[in-house]
Protein backbone atom coordinates (compact mmCIF):
# COMPACT_ATOMS: atom_id res chain seq x y z
CA UNK A 1 0.00 0.00 0.00
CA UNK A 2 1.30 3.45 -0.92
CA UNK A 3 2.21 5.23 2.33
CA UNK A 4 1.28 8.59 0.76
CA UNK A 5 -2.06 7.51 -0.71
CA UNK A 6 -4.22 9.75 1.51
CA UNK A 7 -2.10 12.88 1.06
CA UNK A 8 -3.00 15.64 -1.41
CA UNK A 9 -0.03 16.04 -3.77
CA UNK A 10 -0.87 19.68 -4.56
CA UNK A 11 -1.09 20.66 -0.90
CA UNK A 12 2.16 18.80 -0.15
CA UNK A 13 3.87 20.71 -2.97
CA UNK A 14 2.59 24.02 -1.57
CA UNK A 15 3.80 22.95 1.89
CA UNK A 16 7.23 22.18 0.40
CA UNK A 17 7.37 25.57 -1.31
CA UNK A 18 6.44 27.29 1.95
CA UNK A 19 9.11 25.39 3.87
CA UNK A 20 11.78 26.05 1.24
CA UNK A 21 10.86 29.76 1.08
CA UNK A 22 11.24 30.13 4.85
CA UNK A 23 14.66 28.43 4.87
CA UNK A 24 15.92 30.47 1.93
CA UNK A 25 14.60 33.70 3.49
CA UNK A 26 16.37 33.03 6.79
CA UNK A 27 19.58 32.08 4.97
CA UNK A 28 19.31 35.30 2.98
CA UNK A 29 19.14 37.37 6.17
CA UNK A 30 22.70 36.25 7.04
CA UNK A 31 24.12 38.35 4.19
CA UNK A 32 24.54 42.16 4.31
CA UNK A 33 21.93 44.47 2.76
CA UNK A 34 24.50 46.03 0.40
CA UNK A 35 23.75 43.45 -2.31
CA UNK A 36 20.85 44.56 -4.59
CA UNK A 37 19.96 40.94 -5.39
CA UNK A 38 19.01 40.46 -1.72
CA UNK A 39 16.01 42.80 -2.00
CA UNK A 40 14.77 41.08 -5.17
CA UNK A 41 15.10 37.59 -3.69
CA UNK A 42 13.51 38.66 -0.42
CA UNK A 43 10.46 39.97 -2.28
CA UNK A 44 9.78 36.46 -3.62
CA UNK A 45 10.47 34.56 -0.39
CA UNK A 46 7.88 36.22 1.85
CA UNK A 47 5.09 33.82 0.88
CA UNK A 48 6.38 30.91 2.97
CA UNK A 49 4.54 31.42 6.27
CA UNK A 50 1.38 32.80 4.56
CA UNK A 51 1.18 29.53 2.60
CA UNK A 52 1.30 27.64 5.91
CA UNK A 53 -1.58 29.77 7.25
CA UNK A 54 -3.64 29.20 4.11
CA UNK A 55 -3.06 25.43 4.34
CA UNK A 56 -4.15 25.59 7.97
CA UNK A 57 -7.42 27.27 6.99
CA UNK A 58 -7.88 24.83 4.13
CA UNK A 59 -8.08 21.89 6.56
CA UNK A 60 -8.93 23.43 9.94
CA UNK A 61 -12.71 23.20 9.67
CA UNK A 62 -12.99 19.69 8.20
CA UNK A 63 -13.05 18.03 11.61
CA UNK A 64 -15.00 20.16 14.06
CA UNK A 65 -14.08 18.37 17.31
CA UNK A 66 -12.37 21.17 19.22
CA UNK A 67 -11.14 18.97 22.08
CA UNK A 68 -9.35 16.57 19.72
CA UNK A 69 -7.86 19.48 17.74
CA UNK A 70 -6.50 21.08 20.89
CA UNK A 71 -5.01 17.84 22.21
CA UNK A 72 -3.35 17.07 18.84
CA UNK A 73 -2.04 20.63 18.58
CA UNK A 74 -0.46 20.53 22.04
CA UNK A 75 0.96 17.04 21.49
CA UNK A 76 2.19 17.40 17.89
CA UNK A 77 2.91 21.14 17.59
CA UNK A 78 3.42 22.91 20.93
CA UNK A 79 5.40 20.26 22.85
CA UNK A 80 7.94 19.73 19.99
CA UNK A 81 8.39 23.52 19.84
CA UNK A 82 9.05 23.73 23.59
CA UNK A 83 11.52 20.81 23.32
CA UNK A 84 13.28 22.69 20.50
CA UNK A 85 13.56 25.76 22.74
CA UNK A 86 15.01 23.59 25.52
CA UNK A 87 17.56 22.05 23.12
CA UNK A 88 18.52 25.55 21.97
CA UNK A 89 19.16 26.47 25.60
CA UNK A 90 21.23 23.38 26.38
CA UNK A 91 23.36 23.50 23.24
CA UNK A 92 23.53 27.27 22.78
CA UNK A 93 27.31 27.43 23.29
CA UNK A 94 27.83 24.53 20.85
CA UNK A 95 25.59 26.15 18.23
CA UNK A 96 27.65 29.33 18.62
CA UNK A 97 30.86 27.24 18.37
CA UNK A 98 32.18 28.43 21.75
CA UNK A 99 31.99 24.96 23.39
CA UNK A 100 31.92 21.43 22.04
CA UNK A 101 28.86 19.22 22.13
CA UNK A 102 29.89 17.18 25.18
CA UNK A 103 30.91 20.25 27.20
CA UNK A 104 27.36 21.55 26.83
CA UNK A 105 25.99 18.25 28.13
CA UNK A 106 28.44 18.26 31.02
CA UNK A 107 27.88 21.88 32.03
CA UNK A 108 24.15 21.81 31.26
CA UNK A 109 23.71 25.57 31.44
CA UNK A 110 19.95 26.20 31.12
CA UNK A 111 18.56 29.69 31.60
CA UNK A 112 15.22 28.56 33.00
CA UNK A 113 14.07 32.13 33.57
CA UNK A 114 14.57 33.00 29.90
CA UNK A 115 13.03 29.75 28.71
CA UNK A 116 9.94 29.88 30.93
CA UNK A 117 9.37 33.60 30.40
CA UNK A 118 9.33 33.04 26.62
CA UNK A 119 6.90 30.14 26.96
CA UNK A 120 4.53 31.81 29.41
CA UNK A 121 4.60 35.12 27.54
CA UNK A 122 3.56 33.07 24.48
CA UNK A 123 6.68 34.20 22.70
CA UNK A 124 9.77 32.67 21.10
CA UNK A 125 12.17 35.59 21.07
CA UNK A 126 15.08 33.63 22.54
CA UNK A 127 18.21 32.81 20.56
CA UNK A 128 17.95 30.30 17.71
CA UNK A 129 14.14 30.14 18.13
CA UNK A 130 12.72 33.42 16.85
CA UNK A 131 11.00 31.54 14.01
CA UNK A 132 8.84 29.67 16.53
CA UNK A 133 6.54 32.70 16.82
CA UNK A 134 4.58 30.90 14.10
CA UNK A 135 4.00 27.91 16.40
CA UNK A 136 2.62 30.05 19.21
CA UNK A 137 0.39 31.94 16.77
CA UNK A 138 -0.79 28.62 15.33
CA UNK A 139 -1.80 27.39 18.79
CA UNK A 140 -3.64 30.66 19.51
CA UNK A 141 -5.67 30.28 16.33
CA UNK A 142 -6.58 26.70 17.25
CA UNK A 143 -7.66 28.00 20.66
CA UNK A 144 -9.99 30.42 18.83
CA UNK A 145 -11.43 27.57 16.74
CA UNK A 146 -14.92 27.59 18.38
CA UNK A 147 -15.31 31.27 17.45
CA UNK A 148 -13.86 30.97 13.94
CA UNK A 149 -16.01 27.90 13.30
CA UNK A 150 -19.12 30.11 13.62
CA UNK A 151 -17.90 31.99 10.54
CA UNK A 152 -16.60 29.01 8.60
CA UNK A 153 -19.70 26.99 7.85
CA UNK A 154 -21.24 26.77 4.40
CA UNK A 155 -24.51 28.55 5.19
CA UNK A 156 -25.78 31.71 3.47
CA UNK A 157 -25.71 34.01 6.50
CA UNK A 158 -22.35 32.73 7.71
CA UNK A 159 -20.86 32.96 4.22
CA UNK A 160 -21.93 36.60 4.06
CA UNK A 161 -20.59 37.31 7.57
CA UNK A 162 -17.25 35.67 6.78
CA UNK A 163 -16.84 37.59 3.53
CA UNK A 164 -17.71 40.80 5.36
CA UNK A 165 -15.00 40.18 7.95
CA UNK A 166 -12.47 39.26 5.24
CA UNK A 167 -13.21 42.48 3.31
CA UNK A 168 -13.16 44.60 6.48
CA UNK A 169 -9.81 43.13 7.59
CA UNK A 170 -8.38 43.55 4.09
CA UNK A 171 -9.42 47.23 3.98
CA UNK A 172 -7.92 47.83 7.44
CA UNK A 173 -4.60 46.22 6.42
CA UNK A 174 -4.60 48.27 3.21
CA UNK A 175 -5.19 51.38 5.32
CA UNK A 176 -2.24 50.39 7.50
CA UNK A 177 -0.04 50.10 4.38
CA UNK A 178 -1.19 53.52 3.16
CA UNK A 179 -0.69 54.98 6.62
CA UNK A 180 2.91 53.81 6.55
CA UNK A 181 3.55 55.21 3.05
CA UNK A 182 1.73 58.54 3.45
CA UNK A 183 2.09 59.02 7.22
CA UNK A 184 3.02 62.69 6.82
CA UNK A 185 0.28 63.66 4.35
CA UNK A 186 -2.68 61.47 5.36
CA UNK A 187 -4.09 59.81 8.46
CA UNK A 188 -5.67 56.38 7.92
CA UNK A 189 -5.49 55.42 11.59
CA UNK A 190 -9.29 55.70 12.13
CA UNK A 191 -9.73 52.91 9.54
CA UNK A 192 -6.86 50.81 10.89
CA UNK A 193 -8.35 50.58 14.40
CA UNK A 194 -11.40 48.74 13.01
CA UNK A 195 -9.29 45.71 12.06
CA UNK A 196 -11.43 42.75 13.24
CA UNK A 197 -8.64 40.16 12.78
CA UNK A 198 -4.87 39.94 12.46
CA UNK A 199 -3.38 39.09 9.07
CA UNK A 200 -2.71 35.53 10.33
CA UNK A 201 -6.42 34.93 10.93
CA UNK A 202 -7.20 36.54 7.58
CA UNK A 203 -4.94 33.99 5.85
CA UNK A 204 -6.76 31.17 7.68
CA UNK A 205 -10.16 32.49 6.58
CA UNK A 206 -8.88 32.82 3.01
CA UNK A 207 -7.62 29.24 3.24
CA UNK A 208 -11.13 28.10 4.12
CA UNK A 209 -12.50 30.06 1.15
CA UNK A 210 -10.00 28.37 -1.14
CA UNK A 211 -11.12 24.94 0.11
CA UNK A 212 -14.53 25.54 -1.46
CA UNK A 213 -14.94 24.35 -5.05
CA UNK A 214 -16.85 27.48 -6.08
CA UNK A 215 -13.88 29.67 -5.11
CA UNK A 216 -11.40 27.58 -7.12
CA UNK A 217 -13.66 27.90 -10.18
CA UNK A 218 -13.58 31.69 -9.87
CA UNK A 219 -9.79 31.88 -9.36
CA UNK A 220 -8.52 30.12 -12.50
CA UNK A 221 -6.09 30.71 -15.35
CA UNK A 222 -2.52 29.99 -14.29
CA UNK A 223 -0.99 32.43 -16.80
CA UNK A 224 -2.93 35.43 -15.50
CA UNK A 225 -2.39 34.36 -11.90
CA UNK A 226 1.37 34.11 -12.47
CA UNK A 227 1.44 37.69 -13.80
CA UNK A 228 -0.50 38.90 -10.75
CA UNK A 229 1.91 37.03 -8.45
CA UNK A 230 4.97 38.54 -10.16
CA UNK A 231 3.50 42.05 -10.11
CA UNK A 232 2.49 41.93 -6.43
CA UNK A 233 5.86 40.66 -5.20
CA UNK A 234 7.87 43.05 -7.38
CA UNK A 235 5.63 45.96 -6.35
CA UNK A 236 6.02 45.02 -2.69
CA UNK A 237 9.80 44.84 -3.14
CA UNK A 238 9.76 48.27 -4.82
CA UNK A 239 7.74 49.71 -1.91
CA UNK A 240 10.29 48.27 0.50
CA UNK A 241 13.11 50.00 -1.40
CA UNK A 242 11.19 53.31 -1.44
CA UNK A 243 10.49 52.91 2.26
CA UNK A 244 14.19 52.31 2.86
CA UNK A 245 15.11 55.56 1.09
CA UNK A 246 12.40 57.65 2.79
CA UNK A 247 12.34 56.19 6.30
CA UNK A 248 15.68 54.36 6.42
CA UNK A 249 13.96 51.04 7.07
CA UNK A 250 12.41 48.45 4.76
CA UNK A 251 11.14 46.03 7.41
CA UNK A 252 7.48 47.01 7.15
CA UNK A 253 6.99 45.67 3.61
CA UNK A 254 9.22 42.68 4.27
CA UNK A 255 6.60 41.15 6.54
CA UNK A 256 3.57 38.99 5.79
CA UNK A 257 0.94 41.58 6.72
CA UNK A 258 1.26 43.65 3.56
CA UNK A 259 -1.76 43.67 1.22
CA UNK A 260 0.43 42.81 -1.76
CA UNK A 261 1.90 39.78 0.03
CA UNK A 262 -1.60 38.65 1.03
CA UNK A 263 -2.73 38.80 -2.61
CA UNK A 264 0.40 37.12 -3.98
CA UNK A 265 0.17 34.32 -1.38
CA UNK A 266 -3.45 33.54 -2.28
CA UNK A 267 -2.54 33.63 -5.98
CA UNK A 268 0.50 31.38 -5.48
CA UNK A 269 -1.60 28.86 -3.56
CA UNK A 270 -4.21 28.91 -6.36
CA UNK A 271 -1.59 28.38 -9.08
CA UNK A 272 -0.15 25.23 -7.50
CA UNK A 273 -3.55 23.92 -6.42
CA UNK A 274 -4.62 23.87 -10.08
CA UNK A 275 -1.64 21.80 -11.24
CA UNK A 276 -2.15 18.12 -12.03
CA UNK A 277 0.53 16.83 -9.66
CA UNK A 278 -0.84 13.28 -9.46
CA UNK A 279 0.59 12.53 -12.92
CA UNK A 280 4.09 13.77 -12.03
CA UNK A 281 6.63 10.93 -11.82
CA UNK A 282 8.65 12.36 -8.95
CA UNK A 283 5.70 13.10 -6.70
CA UNK A 284 7.10 10.83 -3.96
CA UNK A 285 9.84 13.45 -3.48
CA UNK A 286 7.08 16.02 -2.91
CA UNK A 287 5.46 13.71 -0.33
CA UNK A 288 8.85 12.99 1.26
CA UNK A 289 9.59 16.64 2.03
CA UNK A 290 5.94 17.44 2.82
CA UNK A 291 5.88 14.79 5.55
CA UNK A 292 9.03 16.26 7.10
CA UNK A 293 8.25 19.95 6.55
CA UNK A 294 7.10 20.67 10.12
CA UNK A 295 10.25 19.25 11.73
CA UNK A 296 12.45 20.85 9.09
CA UNK A 297 10.84 24.18 9.94
CA UNK A 298 11.21 23.49 13.66
CA UNK A 299 14.99 22.91 13.66
CA UNK A 300 16.27 24.78 10.61
CA UNK A 301 17.24 27.93 12.54
CA UNK A 302 19.36 25.92 14.97
CA UNK A 303 21.05 24.28 11.98
CA UNK A 304 21.53 27.62 10.22
CA UNK A 305 23.06 29.29 13.27
CA UNK A 306 25.39 26.33 13.77
CA UNK A 307 26.54 26.30 10.13
CA UNK A 308 27.29 30.04 10.00
CA UNK A 309 29.19 29.88 13.31
CA UNK A 310 31.45 27.14 11.93
CA UNK A 311 34.71 28.45 10.39
CA UNK A 312 34.70 25.52 7.95
CA UNK A 313 31.73 27.00 6.05
CA UNK A 314 33.59 30.25 5.36
CA UNK A 315 36.74 28.35 4.43
CA UNK A 316 34.77 26.29 1.90
CA UNK A 317 33.09 29.36 0.40
CA UNK A 318 36.10 31.69 0.51
CA UNK A 319 36.51 33.80 -2.65
CA UNK A 320 33.21 32.55 -4.10
CA UNK A 321 30.48 34.96 -5.27
CA UNK A 322 27.88 35.87 -2.64
CA UNK A 323 25.05 34.27 -4.62
CA UNK A 324 27.01 30.98 -4.68
CA UNK A 325 27.62 31.22 -0.93
CA UNK A 326 23.90 31.77 -0.46
CA UNK A 327 22.95 28.74 -2.56
CA UNK A 328 25.51 26.52 -0.78
CA UNK A 329 24.27 27.70 2.64
CA UNK A 330 20.61 27.04 1.71
CA UNK A 331 21.43 23.55 0.41
CA UNK A 332 23.46 22.66 3.51
CA UNK A 333 20.76 23.88 5.92
CA UNK A 334 18.00 22.09 4.01
CA UNK A 335 20.01 18.85 3.78
CA UNK A 336 20.99 18.69 7.45
CA UNK A 337 17.50 19.71 8.59
CA UNK A 338 15.97 17.01 6.38
CA UNK A 339 18.25 14.32 7.82
CA UNK A 340 17.45 15.40 11.38
CA UNK A 341 13.71 15.57 10.59
CA UNK A 342 13.89 12.02 9.21
CA UNK A 343 15.59 10.89 12.43
CA UNK A 344 12.84 12.51 14.50
CA UNK A 345 10.14 10.73 12.47
CA UNK A 346 12.01 7.43 12.86
CA UNK A 347 12.21 7.88 16.64
CA UNK A 348 8.50 8.77 16.75
CA UNK A 349 7.69 5.63 14.77
CA UNK A 350 9.61 3.46 17.22
CA UNK A 351 8.00 5.15 20.23
CA UNK A 352 4.51 4.63 18.79
CA UNK A 353 5.21 0.88 18.42
CA UNK A 354 6.26 0.47 22.04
Amino acid sequence: MDQYKKRDANIELIRDIGMLSVIMLHCLCIFPNQYPIKGVLKAFLLNGVPLFWIIMGYFLFINCNFKNKMIKTIKNILIPAVITMLIAQIFNEWINSTQNFFQCLHNLNIDWNNLLSNIFSWNAGMYHCSHLWYIFSYVKIVMCFPVLKLLCEDENEKNEARKYFIILTFIAILASDLQHIFSVKCNFQPIVIFTPFTSNVLYVLLGYELSKKDTIKIIHGRGKLLLIYMFCNLANGALAMIDLKINGNSDYFYHTNSVLIIISSVVLFSIFKQLDIEKVRGKNIIYFFGKRSFYIYLIHMLVLDKVVSTPLFYQLTLNTPVIVQYIILSVIVLSISTVLASCILFIKKIMNRT
